[in-house]
């Protein structure tokens, strides 16, 4: 009996034991918890205690329980937070002895969600415009037993918001008031252009009529002074066209090249002023009828044109339009205008397409213009659905370009056919290489033979030497200006060497200089073109081109 009690005494002080290590390992855990606890309360009333918003515990009945540093810098002139009782949210926010309809806190306890309100209420320092956000807090049972309120400081939002809301409204206004100018503009179009119409038909017929040296000054100036004007005015009335949305595109089927040529005509007599080399180089591949605003792509090539012109003082201007990609009813077409002008710097380039923008404010007081001739092309290109791009180096040149996707006119009657000048031996004396260039691609477009010389003694060898090889040439065109011998030492020269007989000479001149012709022919030429060519003038004359004789009394041919 003794051994059975002692064995149980024994098993019974082991499992007490057991039991203290037990409950030994239970606070243990216990006490890490608290401390972990501790810990994160530390860390929220810390996160709570320095950020900027405020931060309130309300009870069920919306007394406060607790508030961060925050609040209490806020409210710390309002009596009930130290009157010995908890302030009510009412009293904090609203400065009312009831609950407010739409208090946040009070709608989180009654519904149990999160509720939000953008609130404003006056401190002793100023007022503040806040954005409540009040969050329940619920027991295991889900009973809403506390409430959480976030108080945001929005016044300096709001303050910029009522600053946007202010300058939106002025932008508005002055958008508005630019709409009825650019209006009023546009429908004054046809009473501002007539008057300068009819002064400048005036100052042209004066000019007909004889006049003294000092009278025919006096009306020269009128009419130079009375173009610029009109040009300005043009640019004006359509910048503002534009601008009130009057402007629309009607497109019709068109000849490109033909469009083009109307433009060089309008600027050549600008370029042989300046004596600036006009060169238009028509890509081999180039659709011809094409569908599209033939007059607003006339009028944007034309803007870039003139501008060329305007700052290139020496050098030459070439106009260039090809043909990027296409299919069989569309085309993507670039036209480019490159110069050899002062260019722009840099950090200007972005600026250029601005309206009334030019590279600096001396260009505007050294050349003039209304500085809207890029705007206005940028604006009718992308009114087309087309891109325009510059690139230009400071004192090197700039390059303008548009490119339009046009669709081809395939309803195009099939045109008739015309010279041709297949096997045709062509010699080209030139002494400006890109004109060489352009000729010998356009010539050889049409399976002509052609070589090309830079001076008129590298064309007499030339000449000299398909004569001895049996392939004399059938044609030699030669430019009027260059530089080691004139057109008509030149002409002597193979009109007195028996062997160059079957070659027929034609001038490549100026318009100035038609009237050299008579003495020319005389001499040898045979025919005669105007710079820059135009495409179906050139295969024409030099399909057609003889030596003649040079009987007295003949006529040149001239285009």
């Amino acid at each position: 009996m003794s051994t059975k009690r002692e064995t149980v005494g024994i098993d019974s002080v082991e499992s007490l034991h057991r039991r203290i290590e037990e409950l030994e390992r239970w606070f243990e855990r216990q006490d890490r918890q608290i401390r972990s606890l501790e810990r994160e309360r530390q860390k929220l009333s810390a996160l709570v205690n320095h950020t900027d918003a405020g931060f309130l515990v309300f009870d069920a009945g919306l007394s406060v329980l607790w508030l961060n540093n925050v609040c209490r810098q806020w409210f710390r002139g309002n009596g009930s937070i130290h009157a010995g009782r908890a302030a009510t949210c009412n009293e904090l926010l609203c400065g009312s002895g009831q609950i407010c309809r739409e208090c946040p806190a009070a709608g989180a306890l009654a519904a149990g969600t999160v509720s939000h309100r953008e609130i404003r209420f006056d401190l002793a320092e100023a007022a503040r415009h806040i954005y409540a956000t009040a969050m329940p807090i619920k027991t295991p049972d889900n009973r809403v037993v506390e409430c959480i309120l976030m108080l945001q400081d929005i016044t300096n939002l709001e303050v910029l918001r009522r600053s946007q809301d202010a300058l939106l409204r002025a932008k508005e206004s002055a958008e508005a008031a630019n709409r009825a100018k650019s209006e009023f503009l546009a429908n004054m179009s046809h009473e501002v252009r007539t008057p300068m119409t009819g002064i400048l038909s005036m100052s042209s017929f004066l000019l007909e009529t004889p006049l003294s040296t000092e009278q025919r000054e006096c009306v020269d100036i009128i009419q130079s002074s009375g173009e610029s004007l009109l040009t300005i005015i043009n640019d004006i009335l359509d910048f503002s066209r534009i601008e009130a949305g009057r402007l629309s595109i009607e497109p019709i089927p068109f000849d490109l090249t033909a469009a083009v040529d109307e433009v060089v005509t309008l600027v050549s007599e600008k370029t042989e002023e300046k004596r600036l080399e006009l060169i238009v180089r028509y890509a081999p591949d180039l659709p011809h009828r094409v569908v599209g605003d033939a007059g607003r792509i006339r009028q944007a090539l034309m803007n870039l044109v003139a501008n060329a012109i305007k700052f290139t003082h020496e050098g030459h201007i070439l106009i260039n339009v090809e043909k990027l990609d296409g299919d069989a009813l569309s085309a993507r077409l670039r036209l480019s205008v490159e110069d050899t002008g002062i260019g722009i710097r840099s950090d200007k380039i972005s600026s250029v397409f601005e309206k009334f923008t030019q590279a600096d404010g001396s260009i505007t007081r050294r050349y003039g213009g209304t500085g809207l001739g890029l705007t206005i092309s940028k604006e009718l290109v992308e009114l087309m659905g087309g891109e325009i791009a510059v690139t230009s180096t400071a004192g090197s040149g700039s390059t303008f370009s548009f490119t339009l996707r046009l669709p081809l006119d395939i309803e195009a009657p099939i045109p008739p056919p015309v010279a041709t000048l297949e096997g045709r031996r062509i010699l080209v004396l030139h002494d400006h290489e890109k004109v060489r260039a352009v000729l010998a691609e356009q010539l050889a477009g049409w399976k002509a033979q052609v070589h090309c010389a830079s001076t008129g003694s590298a064309a007499l060898a030339a000449l000299r030497a398909a004569h001895e090889a049996g392939e004399p040439f059938h044609v030699a065109l030669v430019a009027h200006d260059v530089s080691d011998q004139t057109p008509e030492e030149l002409a002597l020269a193979i009109r007195r060497d028996p062997a160059l007989g079957s070659t027929a000479l034609v001038l490549l001149t100026t318009r100035g200089r038609l009237a050299e012709a008579e003495r020319l022919q005389a001499v040898g030429f045979d025919a005669f073109l105007t710079r820059p060519t135009r495409p179906a003038q050139l295969k024409n004359v030099l399909s057609s081109a003889r030596p003649a004789g040079h009987t007295a009394g003949a006529k040149p041919a001239r285009s």
